[in-house]
């Protein structure tokens, strides 16, 4: 940036403003920086000439020996936006006396910056919800000498989010006594956060996927940036993984099946030409959806069955009983596409039993499965304090320079409920 401002007016050998000439390098990055700060916080990406003009008005009349007259500071405002423009192409025109940053990323750094010049530290972990302050929080940290202080407030905040609700703190103190029921290499950070999204994908569905919740990217992540190697887990962890799968198959069943049969057309049907194509398209789809998610139940409950066998012999049995009785409306599997209406009339009948089977052996054997019944509130909360959390651990993994010290106590306590982690902080203290 600072190679920036020094060097590319004068490879493009343009006449610079008297004014702006005049500014050192430290005062064009604090006009920057205060341009940044105030048009982000207000969700401003394009800003209008005046606006910006009086900003830059604002600043000037702040500097020694400035010229205060009215007119004087209008026209040198003017000039020193367009030097801004001509000089750096920092600040462009994107339409008729509209103006932005040339790219959000300057904004976002000079925004980051006015942080750390000012000390704003508490006004900016207020945004930590906020996916737009996300690269702020970034560069914030970046550009600290030392960040600790920014990152331990931080922390705060994220616990804070939940901290007055006494089920989704319920819920972290079972998510920690789940992760440390079993020996692991990995940190305990990693496992809690494992099952943190395990558990919230299977909620989701029971939401009717209100939040529009993205598992794949949204949330997951943070188990990986802790250190967690999907390709290298504990048999411990597969089980949960398959079962909690298998019960997220059966939640979406019902559904998957009723699309399947929304047209009225069996599998005879959908090769008839004679009725309209996209009906039989539509059905062909819906068909195969509700197809390949029971194929996909029976695969999870057989891997599961499997790795229950070298160490839960009680479990293997029980989930062998339930895949038989799953097996037993399938007589040929090669033929249920075809014969899917048979399955699903017995699915209709059986599924609420079946279901409340596979979830109590869940929580008898494996501790997972509750039906935690968030509500979408309290759902939308654990989004929040989820996300907040791998903000955290990205800046914790940013090059920055954050002490060793801090980054441990920080992983060490992540997602732990505040009973845990008042118990944490009486032991440092003693």
């Amino acid at each position: 940036m600072d190679i920036l401002l020094k060097k590319w007016d004068a490879k493009r050998n343009i006449e610079r403003n008297q004014v702006y000439k005049n500014l050192s390098l430290c005062c064009k990055e604090d006009l920057l920086s205060e341009i940044a700060f105030t048009t982000f916080e207000q969700k401003d990406y394009f800003f209008k000439q005046k606006t910006v003009e009086a900003y830059i008005a604002k600043f000037i009349s702040n500097l020694q020996d400035a010229n205060l007259e009215p007119e004087v500071l209008q026209v040198d405002s003017e000039d020193v936006l367009k030097s801004i423009e001509a000089q750096h192409g920092l600040l462009v025109e994107r339409a008729k006396g509209i103006y932005s940053f040339s790219h959000l990323t300057f904004q976002e750094y000079f925004c980051a910056r006015k942080i750390v010049a000012t000390l704003a530290y508490k006004n900016l972990v207020h945004h930590i919800n906020e996916k737009r302050w996300q690269e702020v929080f970034l560069l914030t940290v970046g550009v600290m000498e030392d960040p600790d202080n920014l990152v331990l407030l931080m922390k705060r905040k994220i616990d804070n989010l939940a901290a007055s609700d006494e089920k989704l703190q319920h819920f972290l103190e079972w998510l920690d006594c789940k992760s440390s029921s079993f020996e692991s290499f990995y940190k305990p950070a990693a496992i809690r956060a494992l099952y943190f999204t395990m558990t919230l994908d299977s909620e989701q569905n029971k939401l009717d996927n209100a939040l529009e919740w993205d598992i794949e990217n949204t949330l997951s992540g943070l188990d990986n940036a802790l250190g967690l190697d999907s390709e290298d887990t504990l048999d411990d962890i597969e089980i949960d993984w398959l079962l909690n799968h298998a019960l997220t198959n059966t939640l979406v069943l019902s559904d998957d099946l009723a699309n399947a049969f929304f047209q009225g057309l069996d599998a005879t049907d959908i090769l008839d030409e004679t009725i309209e194509k996209s009906s039989r398209g539509q059905a062909l789809v819906a068909r195969d959806n509700a197809w390949c998610n029971i194929a996909d139940l029976d695969d999870f409950l057989i891997n599961a069955i499997d790795l229950a066998s070298s160490f839960q012999s009680e479990l293997k049995t029980a989930l062998q009983l339930l895949r038989d009785k799953l097996n037993e409306a399938i007589p040929e599997w090669e033929n249920l596409f075809e014969e899917l209406e048979e399955f699903g009339e017995w699915w209709d009948k059986n599924s609420q039993a079946w279901t409340e089977q596979l979830i109590a052996l869940m929580i008898e054997h494996r501790n997972i499965g509750h039906n935690w019944q968030f509500s979408y509130r309290q759902a939308k909360l654990l989004q929040q304090y989820y996300n907040s959390n791998k903000l955290l651990v990205n800046c914790l993994n940013s090059d920055c320079n954050i002490s060793d010290k801090i980054r441990q106590e920080i992983e060490h306590n992540l997602l732990l409920p505040i009973s845990k982690l008042e118990t944490e902080n009486n032991k440092d203290i003693s």
